[in-house]
This record gives structure tokens, sequence and C-alpha cells, in this order.
């Protein structure tokens, strides 16, 4: 049975006498970069090469003849990959050297935490690094339950970058990332405030927006990012007394107010997808009727596109006015 060629060690390939021989490990070599780079959105860093066998010299001409681009200090990618994200970030994260992770909004944008857009290319290093087009944040060493791994790219964990988004975004933004953090099982009401506790003593400036965020909520999360939103509107109307997730009879609420018998339902785009949720959906809201409450239904678009509208009508009912 005929071995099979395994790559040679760094700049070794001088080894094999045969032309033949020769050809037949830089192709060896070069599937095992492209398979390597499959792995990771279409790009690899010069110490990653090296270590799979190749060197500098393998390295230089696969750039002169177009098989590799260089996009970063030491970082290659393969010009057939469409660019993404993903790609960009791992460019940052490896161009930047051991020790960088992906974090704030860009570690955000990875967990798909809600309210946090996939722009920005942020990462967190060691020690002072600075690379044009990246926002870089000087984090000295960080504890391992603080990192984690997303599409093999390195990033901060979903509590740490909660902790982290309260330096960059909005505490709106950071409440919705939060609660959709908890509505997933990434992190906890409990946990996240003794992380963000610890690490505000260390003198960092995000953790005391989360610690406001979190005295604020209720400790039960919400069930979607819809009610997160109506939630804030709602206090910034100053609208008050609202409980979510009310038990009423053998239903429950998205939010309620006991004391005026008002419920608000919220409908997102997955409310009605079948038969059955529709039928279950009416016999809800018919037994709330009957019981004496009043209802009010809102959909995403209401609370995003037309929130006054819809907190001048949480208003009146809860004033006991006709709508």
């Amino acid at each position: 049975m005929r071995s099979a060629i395994v790559p040679p060690p760094n700049g070794e390939l001088g080894r094999f006498s045969s032309p033949i021989a020769k050809e037949t490990a830089r192709e060896s070599l070069d599937l095992a970069l492209t398979r390597l780079a499959a792995r990771q959105h279409g790009v690899f860093s010069r110490p990653q090469a090296l270590a799979a066998g190749a060197d500098d010299g393998l390295l230089h001409r696969r750039i002169r003849s177009g098989r590799l681009e260089r996009v970063n200090v030491g970082v290659y990618r393969l010009p057939q990959t469409l660019p993404s994200f993903r790609q960009r970030l791992l460019v940052a994260v490896l161009g930047a050297g051991d020790g960088t992770i992906a974090s704030h909004r860009s570690a955000a944008a990875l967990l798909e935490l809600d309210g946090v857009d996939e722009e920005v290319i942020e990462v967190s290093v060691p020690r002072n690094r600075r690379h044009e087009g990246v926002i870089v944040h000087r984090v000295g060493s960080m504890p391992a339950g603080d990192v984690t791994e997303i599409n093999a790219i390195p990033c901060t964990s979903a509590t740490r970058t909660c902790v982290d988004l309260g330096s960059v975004v909005d505490e709106q933004v950071l409440e919705r990332a939060f609660e959709c953090a908890v509505r997933r099982g990434l992190t906890s009401h409990e946990y996240a405030a003794r992380r963000a506790a610890w690490l505000a003593r260390r003198g960092k400036t995000g953790p005391a927006a989360l610690l406001r965020v979190l005295e604020r909520r209720q400790r039960r999360s919400n069930d979607s990012d819809l009610e997160t939103r109506f939630e804030q509107e709602c206090r910034k109307a100053g609208i008050s007394g609202l409980l979510r997730q009310v038990h009423i009879g053998p239903y429950v609420a998205d939010f309620a107010e006991p004391r005026s018998r008002v419920v608000v339902e919220l409908d997102g785009l997955a409310s009605h997808g079948t038969a059955a949720a529709l039928q279950r959906d009416l016999a809800r809201q018919n037994y709330f009727v009957l019981e004496g409450w009043t209802i009010l239904r809102f959909t995403w678009d209401d609370v995003s596109k037309r929130p006054d509208q819809v907190t001048a009508g949480v208003s009146r009912a809860l004033a006991g006015l006709m709508l």
C-alpha cells in the first residue's frame, strides 16, 4: 500500500530530492492550508501556517501567484472566499497577536445578542496594540471563565460581554442584550451581578451600567426582545405597575396590572404560526375578556415604530378610560 505524504516540517520541502515528490508535498501542504482556512472563515495566520508545515518562501510564492492574499500582519486569506463579518473579525483577532479576543459589540454580535448588529470590529488585547479600522481595548490577562469560542473565533463569554457592553452602548441596548443572554441560558441575574461587582472593584467602566440594569429589572427574564422593547418604552413614558408573565387562571399574560385589570399581549412574528397556536391564543383572549380584563395587543411594528401610540394607549387603559 502506498503511504500518504505528510507535509514536511517548516522549511524542509528541500529534503524531497525528486521534483515529483516536492510537488506532491506542496500540493499536500496547500490542501492542509485550504482545510485550515475552511475552518476559519477563509483565513489563517503565519504561525498557524508554519505549524502546518509551510515556510515563508511558500507563503510569498502563493501571494505572488494570487493563491493567497495578505490581509493583515501575518494573516492570509483565500481569495475565493466571500468576505463576511466573521472573516473580518478573525482577521483582526489573528493580526493583533496572541491573547487577542473578540469583545464588546463584536462579541455580542457573535453571540447573536439582541440589539447589537454586525458592524463594529472590536477586540480586547493583553497589551497595547493599534490596528487601523479596529477598536482595541487593553484589558490585560482575562480569566478563563470570561473567554469562550464562537465559530472558531475566541471571544468574551456572554456575561463578560454584557459587562463590557456597558462602556460602549447605551443602557437600552445593554438591557436588550442581557435579557437575550438570560433568555437563552447564557448567563443569569445572580452570576452577572457577582461578576459585574467584582469587575467594578477593578476600575472597569462597564460594570456600573450593567448593575443599574440589574437593579431595575425583575428577576424573571422577558420571553422575547419585543417584551424588553415594550418594557423600555413604558419606562420612558413613566408607566409603572405592569407586571410581566402574570398568571391569570390557566393562562399567562405577557404583562398585566391587576388593580386596573389591564392585560397587554405582544404579538411577535411567530405568534400565530399554526392554526393550533391561533386557537390557543383566541381561547386565552376570550378567557381574559370573560373574567373582566381589558386587553391591549401590540405588534413589533407598533412598539418599534409607533411607541408613543402604544404608551398612550396603555396609559389610558390603566387610567380606566375607553380607547
